[in-house]
């Protein structure tokens, strides 16, 4: 997967908490995210007083924890293991649960 189709796949899936996200997704969906906020960093330095990184905190938080909580599903973990970031942090580098688990089928053999 590629930086353009993980973003597009963020925010078609914006708050699907089903299925799995594979590793290159969720790495790529994060680089997005730095990015965004750098460059609304920069803008909001000038007038805009923080107001625009409010906003896009807003507009990415769910689309960023459904993409969490996939990429849990694709290392067979529940997505409740977001909450315990450094634990977790470790699963979003591991590769994901080749074939099916009890999450869906692996993402890595979808066309």
């Amino acid at each position: 997967m590629n930086f353009k189709q993980a973003v597009t796949s963020g925010f078609s899936n914006y708050a699907t908490f089903n299925g799995r996200a594979r590793r290159s997704e969720f790495w790529w969906w994060i680089i997005f995210v730095v990015l965004s906020r750098a460059v609304v960093g920069i803008l909001d330095a000038s007038p805009f007083d923080g107001q625009l990184s409010a906003i896009l905190r807003l507009v990415l938080w769910l689309p960023s924890f459904a993409m969490q909580v996939r990429r849990l599903h694709d290392v067979d973990r529940s997505g409740w293991w977001s909450l315990i970031f450094p634990l977790s942090l470790y699963w979003f580098c591991i590769a994901g649960t080749t074939g099916p688990n009890r999450f869906g089928s692996d993402p890595r053999t979808l066309p």
